[in-house]
């Protein structure tokens, strides 16, 4: 047998331990690729909506490859220890420090391919699926047909190739500074029943609450986010560490509990994993929090209040011109053709308005069109206006602002002026596709030399949403300009915004659901290496026990009862913390996500039912064989 043979030979004969990280790998490495074949597909690159689809596939592809080198580091580190022992008989044999190292590396590199080939092919054989349910979510009008992905596949093999060989020799870095002694110990750990610090707890309860003080007190913004984040983590940590320690602690002072069958066994062993465990408890912790607040907000339904407040501005077309504006004539005549020549008879209307800079919301000041009473009654005779006296105003908010409730002030400061409009009324329904200041003639006329002079031309055409593809190359001819104060000219699309407000969202959900899916099946494979890391000593402590007289039976229960919190206490954390998220999301109004948050929960928890149901049946196998009761 020769070297690379006994490489080979180590990974069969340790495939139970590498299953979990082989499929684990294969899993991101194919929704990586998949990704990958979505981004370079023709069809994608040429649409507008397929542009907005590839930029949120390369930002979820490269968040897949981040979390895999931590995902892989930690998954190959957790079998190193494992195979302490293997590596300090093969040291006293005589393999030396480099024949070692290769060894590792060969061995690593074989499950790493073999993740990449068998990614490639699952996401190949995947690809018509998630090609046809992609283009289903984000409403694209051309199929996406299957093509032959040279670059996607390039582009993963040559991200994950590096990431498993450097890996590789990192983890040697750590084989080195260790003794031949230290190996032949193996894993084992010693381990000691201590109490928890009452300081330490009552400290992580105290980040609790400070932080949900915070939450509902406090303003958010980056820095208050970012302290928040390290307040709740810092919680996490001391709540495994210390505060679900007491509960087994106190059930120790119970005798009638803590004698009785199998509970001092099963009390002691969760007491130390809990405390041996922290760091991982916390990291899936934090994982299934991101994963649940992430889907539930994606999974809430945003965008159909704002498509009906696009769907009833008046014009399809709003084009905005101020004084001076040189490309005026030549954007109209390109406006006019292009509709002309797609077959839409439309319907011109020419409104005189001025522009002004008032209130300030969370983007800064707002620019909004000013219009008289008269000119509006003028060219929209059934629209009703209410009455209106001098330096009063009713505003008709855009659909973004009509959405988000944004706070407007009972008084409308122009700025660089010292005139003031009341605010009588505030419309929730769109006019145009702009904020939009109704002023009666005499306020208009005073306000006029302070308003910036524009004209407003809205077009109007039938079967508007089939006009799509048209609006996209007129939008680029005329070179869109951001709503501003100062822009010589701005164009809005009703048909542009109705499909980008209701694509987005599903596009959003499509690919969010993938990346939260690879987030938690490494959550659950976190979980799986951990306990497999411990089978060995976990099996040793269990051969003593059985020759003393305890029955399989309660071994299993023991076992079972010991995987079912470490697998569900992390979740059930997670569940609570991403409940209070939602509360206060609901406090802001910013979203009103705790019924499809609890539902998300729900979905994830039959999930975590099923991985626990496949690990424990997998772990319990191993530990019996081991055990081998039957030889007793």
């Amino acid at each position: 047998m020769n070297f690379y043979q006994l490489a080979t030979k180590n990974v069969l004969r340790n495939l139970r331990s590498y299953l979990g990280f082989y499929f684990s790998s294969s899993f991101a490495v194919m929704v990586f690729y998949m990704f990958a074949m979505f981004v370079f597909h023709p069809t994608v690159e040429s649409s507008t909506i397929g542009k907005v689809a590839q930029s949120g596939m390369k930002v979820a592809e490269w968040i897949i490859y981040l979390f895999s080198i931590f995902f892989v580091l930690y998954s190959v580190r957790a079998f190193m220890r494992t195979r302490k022992k293997e590596f300090g008989v093969l040291l006293i044999m005589g393999i030396s420090q480099r024949q070692l190292n290769l060894l590792l590396t060969t061995e690593n590199m074989i499950i790493g391919v073999g993740s990449i080939v068998s990614g490639i092919v699952g996401g190949t054989i995947l690809a018509k699926m998630f090609f046809a349910v992609g283009a289903y979510m984000i409403e694209m009008r051309e199929p996406l047909t299957l093509y032959l992905p040279w670059k996607a596949m390039g582009l993963t093999a040559g991200v994950f190739l590096p990431l498993f060989f450097v890996i590789s020799r990192i983890l040697l870095l750590f084989i080195r500074t260790e003794k031949i002694a230290a190996f032949l110990q193996g894993s084992t750990k010693s381990r000691r029943a201590t109490k928890p610090s009452v300081a330490l707890s009552l400290l992580g309860s105290a980040l609790f609450s400070i932080s949900y003080l915070i939450m509902f007190l406090t303003p958010l913004n980056d820095v208050v986010i970012i302290l928040l984040l390290l307040i709740i983590l810092s919680g996490i940590y001391f709540f495994f560490n210390q505060i679900s320690v007491w509960p087994l602690y106190l059930l120790k002072k119970n005798n009638n509990t803590y004698l009785k069958g199998v509970s001092l066994l099963t009390t002691t062993d969760l007491a130390n994993r809990l405390k041996d465990n922290t760091r991982l408890l916390s990291i899936v912790t934090v994982i299934s929090t991101v994963a649940f607040v992430t889907t539930g907000v994606l999974a809430t339904d945003q965008s159909d209040e704002i498509v009906e407040l696009v769907e009833n501005a008046i014009f399809e077309i709003d084009y905005y011109s101020i004084e001076g504006n040189e490309k005026e004539a030549e954007h109209l005549e390109l406006i006019k053709s292009t509709l002309q020549e797609s077959g839409f008879d439309y319907d011109l209307k020419i409104m005189d308005i001025g522009v002004a800079m008032t209130y300030e919301n969370f983007i800064g000041f707002v620019p909004i069109r000013v219009i008289s009473e008269r000119e509006l009654k003028k060219h929209l005779p059934d629209h009703d206006i209410p009455t209106l006296d001098d330096n009063e105003g009713v505003l008709y908010l855009d659909y973004w602002n009509a959405r988000w409730n944004q706070a407007i002030p009972e008084v409308l400061n122009l700025l660089d002026s010292s005139k003031t409009v009341k605010v009588q009324q505030v419309k929730q329904d769109t006019l145009f596709n702009d904020r939009l200041l109704v002023v009666n003639d005499q306020t208009f006329k005073q306000f006029r030399e302070d308003l910036v002079e524009a004209t407003m031309y809205g077009f109007t055409y039938p079967n508007w949403k089939e006009s799509l593809d048209e609006i996209e190359r007129l939008l680029l001819k005329v070179e869109q300009n951001a709503p501003s104060y100062d822009n010589e000219y701005y164009i809005y699309s009703k048909t542009f915004d109705y499909f980008i407000i209701s694509q987005v969202p599903s596009l959003h959900l499509f690919i969010c659901l993938f990346v939260v899916v690879v987030f938690c099946f490494a959550a659950g494979s976190f979980l799986y290496f951990r306990v497999f890391t411990d089978l060995q000593d976990e099996s040793e402590k269990y051969k003593a026990l059985f020759k003393i007289g305890l029955t399989e039976r309660e071994m299993r229960k023991s076992m079972t009862l010991q995987l079912a919190i470490l697998f569900f206490l992390p979740f059930l954390v997670a569940a609570i913390l991403t409940i209070c998220v939602m509360v206060i999301l609901w406090k802001y109004e910013v979203w009103d996500a705790i019924g499809p948050t609890l539902k998300t929960i729900a979905g994830f928890m039959v999930l975590q039912l099923l991985g626990f149901t496949i690990v424990r049946q997998l772990y319990l196998k191993k530990m019996m064989e081991l055990i081998d009761t039957e030889s007793w």
